[in-house]
């Protein structure tokens, strides 16, 4: 891998004075065009033209300016949360030549030259992805609109808080869960300061040009149709999430195991306009890697949600890349369609008093609209028991009809 990856760090102003030396003309679309650099570049000092001084650093930067300069797509890469720094990577395609990395780092500039799209994949993953090649199984619905898609990030969140505060007051978590004040008022604060400490608020921070569906769904709802809680009543008689076998199981794995995560945005330059090609976000965890794409359902965004392993991640992210491409020779999307925009914060969710009735019997999953998914998974030896308390099968993914003893999917026994 090392030597299909190497990198050289310069200042801002040096980098833009090689530039000029070597007469590049940098597009409008360049990461070297943003105007949040012009500032940085002002304040910053040449340093001596460190990369022209060492022969090796000059032939890399050579070698980086057509893409750089006049990039055919832009890669955009953040990784952080958990307990990693954040970090902003625009990788700069080009059809013939190698791919290039840029990286601020204060005054400075970070180069990468890449051997090709596999290997940014190759650079991310290896890093950052789970190693492992079982197949897990999808506790969270596959297809969910945004807004309710962040009530289950909050879930898994709450689960996390509820086990640090029985380890603060030194009592046992036998039967874990959170009031439904409690779940409401956190997930505002945590959409609110953007946290990233926390899923939910690495999940909006990270994710470029992220639509957020602005019907506001009852997030007690979302919870008990997903399967990850029940409702139940406190000693009070206010209402109380408990959590089930699928929430629990969710809630240790990302509360144990959950180090880093890191949303991409692709976007395509042709016709003297950029558009966003697609994007999404990965949640390494030792169980699995969650995939999470963006997905058009009923002119509806959505989140597309599978556990996958190494290989299956990079299929995904070489899928669209090939999807660019061909939008890029295409002249890029009809014009009327408009690229998708980074969305402002999404309104806090308002407390619903829930139904106490079963919930409503799941529509067949429809097809989703996403760059080609990678080829299935080999079936597990031996393979993984099913948790109990989710409406989805818990080897394939896709709905259960009430009463089923065997998915009729993957004809795979339900617990």
């Amino acid at each position: 891998m090392a030597d299909r990856i190497v990198m050289a760090k310069t200042g801002l102003a040096d980098l833009i004075a090689l530039l000029r030396k070597e007469s590049a003309s940098l597009s409008p679309f360049s990461p070297l065009s943003h105007p949040r650099l012009a500032e940085r570049i002002a304040a910053g000092q040449p340093s001596g033209m460190r990369m022209l001084s060492d022969p090796a650093s000059m032939a890399l930067f050579k070698e980086s300016i057509p893409a750089l300069a006049n990039p055919g797509m832009k890669f955009i890469l953040r990784t952080g949360g958990g307990s990693s720094p954040m970090e902003e990577e625009t990788v700069c395609l080009t059809e013939s030549g190698k791919p290039a990395g840029f990286i601020v780092e204060g005054a400075d500039a970070l180069i990468v030259l890449y051997e090709d799209a596999g290997t940014v994949a190759d650079g991310f993953l290896g890093l950052h992805a789970s190693r492992t090649q079982a197949v897990s199984p999808n506790l969270i619905p596959p297809l969910t609109d945004t807004g309710g898609f962040l009530c289950l990030l909050n879930a898994i969140d709450m689960y996390r808080r509820s086990y640090y505060a029985s380890m603060l007051s030194c009592l046992p978590q036998t039967e874990p869960g959170v009031s439904a004040e409690m779940f409401l008022k956190d997930m505002s604060r945590v959409l609110e300061t953007r946290d990233v400490r926390w899923l939910l608020g690495a999940f909006i921070a990270l994710m470029p040009n992220l639509p957020i569906d602005r019907e506001n769904p009852d997030p007690v709802r979302v919870l008990l149709d997903a399967g990850l809680c029940r409702m139940m009543k406190d000693k009070a008689g206010k209402p109380w999430l408990q959590f089930t076998d699928a929430g629990k199981a969710l809630g240790v794995e990302f509360e144990r195991t959950w180090l880093t995560c890191a949303g991409y945005s692709l976007t395509g330059i042709a016709g003297g306009r950029e558009f966003t090609v697609g994007g999404g976000f990965v949640a390494p965890t030792a169980v699995t890697n969650h995939v999470m794409t963006l997905a058009m359902e009923n002119g509806k965004p959505c989140i597309n949600h599978q556990a996958f392993h190494t290989d299956q991640v990079k299929a995904v992210w070489m899928d669209l890349f090939d999807a660019g491409w061909k939008l890029v020779k295409a002249g890029g999307p009809p014009s009327e369609e408009t690229p998708v925009k980074q969305a402002n914060q999404p309104a806090p969710p308002t407390a619903r008093q829930p139904t106490p009735q079963p919930p409503p019997q799941p529509a067949p999953q429809p097809a989703v609209q996403s760059a080609p998914r990678p080829a299935p998974r080999p079936a597990p030896q031996p393979p993984p028991q099913p948790v109990s308390g989710s409406r989805f099968c818990a080897f394939c993914g896709k709905p259960l009809a009430a009463n089923n003893r065997f998915c009729d999917s993957c004809g795979k026994p339900v617990a």
